[in-house]
């Protein structure tokens, strides 16, 4: 018994005795082309080693064995089953795996579907690490994670060594506030109707920066990104402005 994917090497192979002679020993193989068996160390054992070709579907095959003697006396048997299997598995995320973006968790699931009619393995990369799944079900879930980018994919193989693969999910978990320093007005003290320089540095260790806004004489203002970290905008004093500290 085996499984046969094409271009793999198989032997069909009987033992056959007679009172008499043993004329000939013939099957087919997997293709349907008719095959001679033959005896090469007078053991009785007859065989004949084959490859097989493209154009046999995938399934279950086996084979009638006919042996005849001098006397055109013949007798049969069946060979045991083969399977053929030229498909690669089916694999693929189900809804509940993490999508690629960036998340303020801790955590990254994966949730798996993979089949095959010869399955052997189903394993997930995930950050580099090659492992199987815990349990019966292809689900694992990843918990207590630092904050960084997280790669991940899963591969189902059959017995063939046929392999398949989902596409590469990449998940950034961003659970710490951006840093702000260095905030600075200028010039200060400022008058009504002047000119000034709102600007800080800001920075993220895992994510970029979306926004930095401050608040000024109850207005939000966003600063713009200048150089490295540096933000900054420029606003004027109101004339009804009364005086401030910021």
């Amino acid at each position: 018994n085996g499984v046969l994917n094409q271009g793999d090497s198989y032997t069909i192979q009987t033992e056959v005795t007679d009172n008499r002679n043993v004329e000939s020993v013939t099957t087919t193989d997997l293709s349907g082309n008719s095959i001679s068996l033959t005896d090469g160390n007078d053991d009785n054992i007859y065989d004949n080693s084959l490859t097989l070709q493209s154009g046999v579907n995938d399934g279950s095959y086996d084979r009638t064995i006919t042996a005849s003697d001098g006397s055109q006396n013949t007798g049969t048997g069946t060979t045991n089953t083969i399977d053929v299997d030229n498909t690669n598995p089916s694999i693929s995320f189900n809804a509940a795996t993490t999508n690629t973006g960036t998340y303020q968790q801790s955590y990254i699931n994966l949730d798996v579907s993979a089949s095959d009619a010869h399955l052997d393995t189903v394993e997930e990369i995930f950050d580099g690490q090659r492992s199987g799944f815990s349990g019966g079900n292809y689900v694992e879930n990843h918990t207590g994670l630092a904050d960084g980018e997280y790669d991940f994919y899963a591969e189902a193989s059959d017995v063939e060594g046929q392999t398949s693969s989902t596409s590469t999910r990449t998940v950034t978990l961003d659970t710490t506030a951006p840093q702000i320093t260095n905030t600075a007005v200028s010039p200060s003290p400022a008058k009504q109707g002047e000119q000034i320089t709102l600007s800080a540095d800001t920075s993220d260790a895992t994510s970029s920066i979306g926004s930095l806004k401050v608040e000024v004489f109850g207005t939000n203002y966003t600063l713009t990104q200048g150089s490295g970290t540096s933000y900054s905008t420029q606003i004027t004093v109101p004339f009804d402005q009364n005086p401030q500290s910021y």
